[in-house]
């Protein structure tokens, strides 16, 4: 599935809002979850349980979205510029993807959201960045997100805090 998706508050974010609610009571309506789960403990326990899957820290942009359900690749790919490996996803119906700004104002609910079309279950989660440039300027950015169903949610490796940024300015790198 490919999908196109601005970004107006530097960050995407995976879920399914019923297991949203199931592991954090909190999750009311309102209630801006994104500082719930930066300035309390909570928000180990909410990514461990498999509540939130994030990209965090990137730019404003409109960026490219291929769901792949599977494994990734072993090598990166030529236009690939980063990769973060295991996040825990459970998905008891619907998983979604938003920008950050759903964990902001936490409604529930499914408007400006995008349905991934994935089946219930858990799921081990890696995101590749990538971005397609020709010689002179950026043509396409964004990221590959392969979702491995498993039987139990998987250990966490993967770094909230990665620089995942791909749609950063042309000759750049993610590194700098």
């Amino acid at each position: 599935m490919r999908i196109k998706i601005d970004v107006d508050y530097n960050g995407l974010v995976f879920f399914d809002p019923i297991t949203v609610q199931k592991v954090d009571e909190g999750a009311r309506q309102g209630v801006n979850l994104l500082k719930r789960y930066t300035e309390l403990d909570i928000g180990d326990d909410v990514l461990r349980e498999g509540a939130f899957v994030p990209i965090l820290a990137i730019d404003a942009a409109t960026y490219i979205l291929n769901i792949e359900v599977g494994d990734p690749p072993k090598n990166l790919g030529m236009d690939d510029v980063v990769a973060n490996s295991n996040y825990a996803l459970k998905v008891m119906e619907k998983a979604f993807v938003a920008d950050l700004d759903a964990l902001m104002d936490w409604r529930g609910q499914t408007s400006g959201w995008v349905e991934l079309g994935i089946s219930p279950g858990n799921y081990r989660v890696s995101i590749i960045g990538f971005r397609s440039c020709s010689s002179e300027e950026l043509i396409e950015a964004g990221y590959k997100v392969f979702f491995s169903k498993v039987e139990s949610l998987p250990e966490i490796t993967a770094d909230t805090g990665k620089n995942m940024r791909v749609n950063y300015p042309f000759g750049d790198t993610a590194e700098s």
